[in-house]
C-alpha cells in the first residue's frame, strides 16, 4: 500500500511540475527594449476618443465648505483619489506638490486631492508641517470612491473641460514629468 501511494504521489508530483514547465514554456518570451518603449510610449496620458462622462458629487474642504465635483466644470480637474495612511500616496504627494507649482497660475486646471473616510479635523492635522499649499478635500464616508470604482489608493482621474473622464490612472504616478503637465496643458487649451 505504501508503494502504490508513494507512486502515486509521485505521479501527481510529475503531472504538476510538467504542467508548470509547459506554462513557462508557453509564456511569452521577454519583451524587447523596443516594445518595452512602444509600449510605454503608447500609454502616455492621451485624451480618449471614448471618454465617459464624470459623476458629480458632494465632498468638503478642510474648513467644512461643501463642493460638488461639478464646480469646477469648464477646467480640467485632476481627481486624486487618496487615503492618510497610505505609504504609496505619501510618497506620491511630492510630485503633486510640484505639479501644483508648475500650474498654479494656469485658471484652467485645478487639483482636486480628496481623502477619503476621515473627518476634515484629522486630515488638517496630518497635513501640518507638510508645506501644502494646495487646498485639500475630504469624503468622510467614501461615497465618492463609490461612485468612481476606486478600489486602490492613489487613483486619479482627469476630467476635461466638458466634463469627461479622459484618463484614470491608478497607483503612484510622476505627475511633475514634463510630458503630463504637457498633456495637461494641452488638454487645458481645447
Amino acid at each position: 500500500m505504501k508503494k502504490l501511494t508513494g507512486a502515486v504521489f509521485l505521479a501527481l508530483i510529475l503531472m504538476a511540475a510538467a504542467y508548470y514547465v509547459s506554462k513557462i514554456k508557453s509564456r511569452k518570451e521577454k519583451p524587447s527594449l523596443e516594445e518595452v518603449k512602444e509600449e510605454t510610449e503608447s500609454s502616455q496620458p492621451q485624451k480618449k476618443k471614448d471618454s465617459i462622462p464624470a459623476i458629480d458629487f458632494d465632498f468638503q474642504d478642510l474648513n467644512g465648505r461643501k463642493y460638488h465635483l461639478s464646480d469646477f466644470k469648464g477646467k480640467v480637474i485632476i481627481l486624486n483619489f487618496r487615503r492618510r495612511e497610505c505609504p504609496a500616496c505619501e510618497y506620491e504627494l511630492a510630485f503633486l506638490k510640484n505639479l501644483y507649482n508648475r500650474i498654479a497660475g494656469d485658471g484652467n486646471i485645478v487639483l482636486v486631492p480628496l481623502f477619503l473616510g476621515e473627518g476634515s479635523s484629522v486630515i488638517a492635522d496630518y497635513l501640518k508641517g507638510k508645506n501644502i499649499k494646495f487646498s485639500c478635500y475630504v469624503d468622510d464616508y467614501g461615497v465618492s470612491a463609490y461612485k468612481y470604482r476606486v478600489y486602490a489608493v492613489p487613483t486619479t482621474f482627469i476630467i476635461d473641460k466638458h466634463f469627461q473622464i479622459v484618463n484614470r490612472v491608478v497607483g503612484v504616478a510622476e505627475w511633475d514629468s514634463e510630458e503630463v503637465i504637457s498633456w495637461l496643458e494641452k488638454l487645458s487649451n481645447e
